[in-house]
């Protein structure tokens, strides 16, 4: 009858509309999280600061040594290389 062909065309049209939205969900690219990439951004740059902060206070410590002999100098410039290479 008329009807079942209306209720028919009706369910493919939304069958259509929901098949067509499910490829546009797939093809958005504005759905892919972007902060995640900001907040990687960030950490490299806050990682930056940091191991230069840490660079100065080596640099510090090693003009602010006392004068040891040539033994201990020798394990505390071993440290400081061990210490900046993190």
């Amino acid at each position: 009858s008329r009807d079942l062909i209306r209720r028919q065309e009706d369910i493919m049209t939304r069958l259509l509309e929901s098949e067509k939205a499910m490829r546009e969900r797939e093809l958005d690219d504005t759905r892919e999280s972007q902060t995640a990439k900001d907040e990687h951004e960030r950490n490299l740059i806050r990682f930056d600061e940091y191991k230069k902060e840490k660079q100065r206070e080596v640099e510090q410590l090693r003009i602010s040594t006392p004068g040891l002999s040539g033994y201990y100098r020798q394990k505390a410039l071993e440290y400081y290389n061990r210490v900046l290479s993190f």
